[in-house]
């Protein structure tokens, strides 16, 4: 393993990490970093710009996003927003979405960015990013884009009692 593969492997670790916790500025240092070995190697870049977008290596995005319950849920917190997910309390999003991460055991930061990934997807008011969804995602929005607003409730309130 030479030096340039040990780089790539911290990049590729360190941008997973800062997309989990949300850190928009190490995000774009990792993303910078990924395309400069990409040039180096002269291959195919791991990641690419598009319009100022950015678009998350497939392989990290599946990792974040690899369970179908915590992709139900950040639908439904973009589409139908934080009150939904425990009508019965009066938390605020930040509550909500807290409580939700533990429940699911993920990081309070992993769900608002799978949130986040919905939003241009749904009919948020929220921009989020526009990014393309992974095949979880789509799958998930094409099931619950057909349901009901109370049979999302009711699924919503199935995953969150387990």
């Amino acid at each position: 393993m030479n030096v340039l593969d040990i780089i790539q492997r911290l990049a590729e670790s360190g941008y997973a990490k800062a997309i989990e916790e949300g850190e928009t500025n190490s995000k774009t240092v990792f993303l910078e970093i990924l395309m400069e070995i990409s040039k180096e190697r002269q291959s195919p870049p791991l990641v690419e710009r598009k319009e100022e977008e950015m678009l998350i290596p497939q392989r990290v995005h599946q990792r974040i996003s690899n369970s179908k319950d915590v992709n139900v849920i950040a639908y439904a917190l973009s589409e139908l927003g934080h009150r939904t997910l425990f009508p019965s309390k009066s938390y605020n999003q930040t509550e909500t979405i807290r409580m939700a991460s533990e429940i699911l055991k993920v990081k309070p930061h992993t769900l608002k960015n799978m949130r986040d990934t919905f939003d241009s997807h749904t009919r948020s008011h929220r921009i989020g990013w526009k990014i393309p969804l992974n095949a979880i995602q789509q799958e998930v929005l094409q099931e619950m884009r057909a349901k009901s607003k109370a049979e999302v409730t009711e699924i919503i309130s199935n995953i969150l009692s387990q």
